[in-house]
């Protein structure tokens, strides 16, 4: 007989581990470290390689995302709620001392950001369904600089820069709760400046439901983006294409898809839904 398999939340003790369940995750520039926020009210940072817990931040209200700054991974950045009072709040955390280095103030409880790739500028987005653009300072200081109203929460947000035809063209994904997928530019004048771009189609009106680019815009003319929905299916956009129709779909879950993610060259996908599957997907160039 085989020996019994251990469950990893028994090799931690309490105090270095969450309590389920854990809203994001966010890998450091080296993989060295991993950045997790949860329902427990807490953010935490570990060593991927022995998975010791590092640094844990109480927080009074619940972290719902979180992510290292692109280009200096001593600092992380998490969302949460005010602590008395309906707004939002995000804080800008210094790993090695644990203290604050910024924070900025939302309309709603922070529920999704991301960061540019020179991690310059944060935007969060909010159950108000409003994007609030930040400077990043050097120190891990916050400014803000503008608000973009969307009127739906916003489940996540994602930003890919790449270039076409010679311009750079830095953009946001944004996945809505009232079952939209909103593509935004990023201005340079004034910083930071968000404006509608086009919409995409999401079957989704109640779950959190989160959107990706695929990863290698680089190789192509256009980027593609994936997301999944409640029906199950997972559709894949061309943003080359006017329409608003997806040049693919993938069909076998039989609950809510929350989330998804390619593998760094494309041949891979991962997906899991509201029933605990996990579905890999190989991607078959020649299909008769």
């Amino acid at each position: 007989a085989r020996p019994p398999v251990p469950n990893p939340a028994r090799l931690l003790p309490p105090r270095q581990r969450h309590i389920p369940p854990i809203t994001a995750l966010d890998w450091g520039i080296t993989n060295d470290f991993i950045v997790s926020t949860s329902q427990d009210k807490t953010a935490r940072v570990w060593q991927s390689r022995c998975g010791l817990c590092t640094r844990n931040i109480a927080e009074p209200q619940v972290c719902w995302c979180c992510a290292f700054l692109p280009l200096n991974n001593n600092f992380f950045v998490m969302g949460t709620k005010q602590h008395s009072g309906k707004g939002g709040l995000v804080k800008v955390i210094n790993v090695s001392t644990g203290l604050i280095a910024g924070t900025g103030s939302t309309e709603s409880t922070v529920r999704s950001l991301c960061l540019d790739s020179a991690g310059n500028f944060l935007f969060t987005g909010d159950e108000a369904g409003t994007i609030t653009t930040f400077r990043v300072k050097q120190n891990g200081a916050l400014q803000g600089l503008s608000r973009k109203t969307l009127g739906s929460p916003l489940w996540s947000l994602e930003f890919k820069g790449w270039y076409h035809q010679g311009k750079y063209l830095p953009m946001i994904l944004a996945s809505c709760k009232d079952g939209s997928l909103k593509l935004l530019g990023v201005a340079n004048s004034p910083a930071g400046t968000i404006f509608f771009e086009r919409q995409l189609p999401c079957v989704n009106n109640k779950s959190l439901v989160r959107a990706h680019f695929c990863p290698l815009l680089a190789t192509k003319q256009t980027a593609c983006v994936v997301v999944g929905g409640q029906d199950g299916v997972i559709k894949i956009f061309d943003l080359g294409k006017r329409d608003s129709k997806p040049i693919n779909q993938l069909a076998g879950h039989g609950g809510t898809v929350h989330d998804i993610s390619w593998s760094f060259d494309e041949n891979l996908l991962a997906s899991c839904d509201s029933l605990g599957m996990v579905y890999v997907w190989k991607r078959v160039l020649n299909v008769l």
